[in-house]
């Protein structure tokens, strides 16, 4: 990797944020010098990158990608097998001499509040073009769709980008208006890990959707976005009031879950099999298409979760994200 490094420092240091809110770019790429539009080849370090690329109808600019063994993607895991996309790594243990001679146009980062982002920093010092998307970070499900703008501006497809948000957003907005008159459900979120269960604030996106479905999320703090901390036993108690369990993490059956804890099977919702988790398209390496490709298809989330809530309003069709625990 020395060897390229004299080369690469000679070469203007290119760092872009980028962040979305509602249905405007903050940031009009065009504005940033040194990249060439259309961009015609990039690196994505979060499969949601992958996701909003391909739905552009762009997946062919991939060259690269981190954790390959988290995408759901067959286009792209096809790229990889056949050793047209490189896996190159990940945040503290990038390849960096790999990135550099995919030579990108753009690589695409992310960037955690208190974590170590010193992979960023050094791209930046080999001259690498990096374009921070931090939209995990924007708590609605169509503001996150929102992200499809800042790929099009750089792919010079803006009309693609507002077909998909319009076409989405009302089909989104159909779905919520449909189970807007109907009675909220009383549900338990997650499970636990490493003995703290943490219950996302309500305005967390997935509150968000699951009070647009219907429900109301057991022990959610109503207007804070983070996620709380609690013990076991207070979610136990909590869990006693949910009709519904949703997105009890890594469990595909109900006896897993019984066999982690056996007091959980006492939980009403365990009991009654109403135990429902988002994990039907998964990889084999432990991806999940929900964090992937589900950032550009809330709608289709909010009709799982209506399917799951309210059933009667949807007595037909098949789940797209979910799965009901056995």
């Amino acid at each position: 990797m020395s060897r390229y490094a004299p080369l690469f420092f000679l070469f203007i240091i290119s760092f872009f944020i980028l962040s979305c809110k509602g249905n405007e770019v903050k940031k009009n790429i065009y504005e940033y010098k040194g990249v060439e539009i259309p961009v015609k080849k990039v690196i994505c370090m979060s499969t949601t990158q992958v996701a909003c690329i391909d739905c552009l109808g762009a997946d062919s600019v991939i060259v690269g990608v981190s954790g390959s063994q988290y995408i759901s993607n067959p286009k792209i895991i096809e790229g990889i097998k056949k050793g047209l996309i490189k896996d190159v790594g990940y945040e503290a243990s990038l390849n960096y001499e790999m990135i550099i001679s995919l030579k990108p146009d753009v690589v695409f980062a992310y960037s955690i509040q208190g974590g170590n982002n010193s992979y960023i920093e050094k791209m930046q010092q080999f001259g690498i073009k990096v374009i921070i998307i931090n939209e995990y970070l924007d708590a609605t499900p169509l503001g996150k769709l929102d992200y499809l703008k800042t790929f099009a501006q750089l792919l010079k497809c803006p009309d693609k980008a507002d077909s998909v948000i319009s076409h989405v957003s009302a089909k989104y907005n159909d779905l919520k208006n449909l189970a807007s008159n109907e009675p909220k459900v009383k549900v338990l979120m997650n499970a636990p890990w490493k003995d703290v269960w943490y219950i996302p604030g309500g305005k967390n996106n997935i509150s968000i959707l699951v009070h647009d479905a219907g429900g109301e999320i057991v022990g959610s703090v109503g207007d804070n976005v983070n996620s709380f901390a609690y013990g076991i036993e207070k979610v136990f108690v909590l869990g006693q009031e949910a009709e519904f369990w949703l997105n009890p993490g890594h469990y595909n059956t109900l006896n897993e879950i019984l066999i982690d804890n056996p007091l959980f099977g006492s939980i009403p919702s365990f009991k009654e099999k109403k135990v429902f988790n988002n994990n039907l398209r998964s990889t084999p390496g432990g991806g999940n298409d929900f964090w992937e490709t589900g950032i550009i298809e809330p709608h289709l989330i909010l009709e799982d979760l209506i399917r799951i809530l309210h059933p009667d309003l949807l007595p037909e069709g098949e789940f797209h994200y979910y799965k009901k625990l056995n």
